[in-house]
C-alpha cells in the first residue's frame, strides 16, 4: 500500500496546514513546468496529487488509516467545521497573494478548494440562520478561486449554489460569473474579433481609395 506519509514527507499525526504546507512545497518542485515532463516527475507529481487528496480529506483520510494502520488513530479532531474551513480559506488566499495565483496550475488550486471545502463543511451551513456567515465564505472563496479559467470557475462556484445565502451574495456570484464568461469569450475569440476588424478597415479603406 502506498505511503502517502512518506510522499509529503510528514508524520502520520501532522495536521491539516502541516500537509497542506508540505504539499504546496513539494508540487512546486515536482510540478512539470518547474521540473520537466519525464516519466519520473510525472509520477511523482501525480502522487502528491493523489496523496494532499486522501490526507487533506477527513474522510479519505479516515478510510485510509483503517486500511493501512492497524491499530488506527485518534481522527476525531480531523473532521473540518465551516469556522477551519473558512481560516484555511484565509490562509490560501494569503498564501496564493505572495505565489503570484495567476501561475499556479489551476489542477492545484481545485485539489487545495477541494481538500479545504469538502462536501461535509457545505451540509453543515446549510441553516438558513447561519446566512451572514455563508456571505462571508463566499466573498473570501471567490477571492480564492479568482485566477481560475471560467470553465474551472464555473465548476468550483457550482457546489456553492445550494446554500442559503443573501440576495447581496447571490448578486455577486452571478457578477462575477457574468464577467468570468466574457472575458473567457473575449480570449477564445479574439483572434477571430481581430481578423474581422482588420478585413473591415481594409473593406473601407479600399472603397475610400476608390471613391
Amino acid at each position: 500500500m502506498i505511503d502517502y506519509y512518506s510522499i509529503l514527507n510528514v508524520s502520520p499525526k501532522a495536521g491539516y496546514e502541516e500537509i497542506r504546507k508540505a504539499y504546496r512545497r513539494l508540487a512546486f518542485r515536482y510540478h512539470p513546468d518547474a521540473a520537466g515532463s519525464n516519466l519520473a516527475n510525472s509520477t511523482h507529481f501525480r502522487l502528491l496529487n493523489e496523496a494532499y487528496r486522501v490526507l487533506s480529506n477527513p474522510v479519505e483520510r479516515k478510510r485510509y488509516h483503517q486500511k493501512r494502520f492497524t491499530e488506527g488513530l485518534n481522527v476525531e479532531l480531523l473532521v473540518l467545521t465551516p469556522q477551519q474551513s473558512f481560516t484555511s480559506l484565509l490562509h490560501l488566499y494569503e498564501d496564493n497573494r505572495t505565489a503570484d495565483p495567476f501561475r499556479m496550475p489551476e489542477e492545484w488550486i481545485m485539489a487545495e478548494l477541494s481538500a479545504i471545502v469538502p462536501e461535509t463543511v457545505l451540509l453543515m451551513m446549510m441553516p438558513a440562520d447561519s446566512e451572514s456567515f455563508n456571505d462571508d465564505f463566499v466573498y473570501l472563496y471567490l477571492k480564492c478561486i479568482e485566477p481560475l479559467s471560467y470553465p474551472r470557475f464555473r465548476e468550483a462556484v457550482g457546489k456553492l449554489m445550494h446554500l442559503p445565502l443573501s440576495a447581496e451574495a447571490k448578486r455577486k456570484i452571478s457578477e462575477t460569473l457574468s464577467v468570468k464568461h466574457q472575458n473567457h469569450f473575449w480570449e477564445k475569440n479574439k483572434i477571430a474579433v481581430a481578423i474581422v476588424a482588420a478585413v473591415l478597415i481594409c473593406i473601407v479603406m479600399y472603397f475610400g481609395f476608390s471613391l
